[in-house]
């Protein structure tokens, strides 16, 4: 995942578009916590579920995701959503500009946006 991300990032460089990671490993801990506080925030699980997941259905915790830009210019991450499927990076959720996973290989295509995170099952 990283090694994907950092190649990405050196293609966007050269262009002078920047990339960061905001976040990316959670522990499970972590994870359950920002849930929580978006259950607060949102008033109802299936709303939090929209924007965070619990630890047992999100990919952060297995290192299977990515935030990027998400505190900076969202530039990096619009560039990382045209071309992230060339590295095996796509953005997942339709409401979520800054999130991607490695859906793809290398090279290949990725699926369809869903419109947010609590379509995981």
């Amino acid at each position: 995942m990283l090694a994907r991300f950092h190649s990405a990032q050196a293609a966007a460089k050269e262009i002078g578009v920047e990339m960061s990671i905001d976040s990316g490993f959670r522990t499970t801990e972590t994870q359950n916590y920002l849930y929580q506080r978006a259950i607060k925030e949102h008033k109802t699980a299936e709303e939090a579920k929209k924007w965070v997941l619990p630890s047992d259905l999100s990919r952060h915790p297995w290192g299977l995701a990515l935030d990027v830009n998400l505190h900076h210019e969202k530039s990096g991450a619009s560039w990382l959503e045209a071309n992230g499927a060339t590295f095996g990076l796509c953005r997942v959720y339709e409401n979520e500009w800054w999130h991607f996973e490695p859906l793809t290989a290398p090279g290949g295509i990725c699926p369809p946006l869903e419109p947010d995170a609590s379509q995981v099952k």
